[in-house]
């Protein structure tokens, strides 16, 4: 445990970088033992030591947590949002649903991007109306990753949606929508996946013909 006590040393420190150090350390380490130390950091005046004590209490899975890392949703620190977004989704505490939804609208497109692949892998039907707006998200990494979480929850709600992005002008778009479909089994979008066959990116076609092989088996 000597490390444990190097790091609760450093957290402790007047010096924010020496604290910054501890924090990093106790969240790459995620041992429960830690847990209180980085809810106690959640308090820290220092926004890259709340960071860090954010992604640790996502690694640990403890879900004592969960209140205050929703509030920490609306801190005016970006990283702070995104780096709680993408906890939460490690957490998968359907306490945040509606929290997480909300960030669906940040202004900042790691915050939306983080907030999409959390509530991705809640799976909870609510939430699929609000990714399936997120398709039309003015950042691309956004309307790819609410694309490939659209397959996770094999709703045939979705597919209609995915079948209009295989047209879309990015690749990686086309990509995900494919691959989605596929996890789909939409017997509906075969016929657009045939002609994509032809795609000029490789990755497309790739994604294509795996997805047909899934709606064929």
């Amino acid at each position: 445990m000597d490390y444990l006590n190097k790091f609760l040393q450093e957290i402790q420190s007047p010096d924010p970088e020496v604290r910054r150090k501890g924090a990093y350390g106790l969240w790459k380490r995620a041992d429960p033992v830690t847990f209180p130390y980085l809810m106690s950091a959640l308090d820290d005046e220092d926004s890259r030591v709340r960071t860090y004590a954010i992604a640790g209490l996502g690694w640990i899975g403890n879900t004592e947590c969960v209140p205050r890392l929703i509030q920490a949703l609306s801190d005016d620190d970006y990283m702070i949002r995104a780096t709680a977004a993408e906890s939460l989704g490690y957490l998968k505490d359907v306490r945040a649903t509606p929290a997480l939804i909300e960030r669906l609208d940040d202004n900042d497109r790691s915050v939306r991007e983080e907030a999409v692949l959390s509530l991705g892998t809640f799976k909870d039907p609510v939430v699929l109306p609000h990714l399936m707006r997120m398709l039309q998200d003015e950042s691309l990494d956004v309307r790819c990753e609410a694309a490939s979480a659209l397959g996770r929850f094999r709703d045939q709600r979705a597919v209609i949606p995915l079948i209009g992005l295989l047209n879309d002008s990015e690749e990686n778009l086309r990509a995900e929508a494919a691959s989605s479909l596929g996890d789909l089994g939409s017997s509906e979008a075969v016929p657009k996946l045939c002609e994509l066959t032809q795609d000029l990116s490789a990755n497309v076609r790739t994604r294509v013909t795996e997805a047909l092989g899934a709606i064929g088996d």
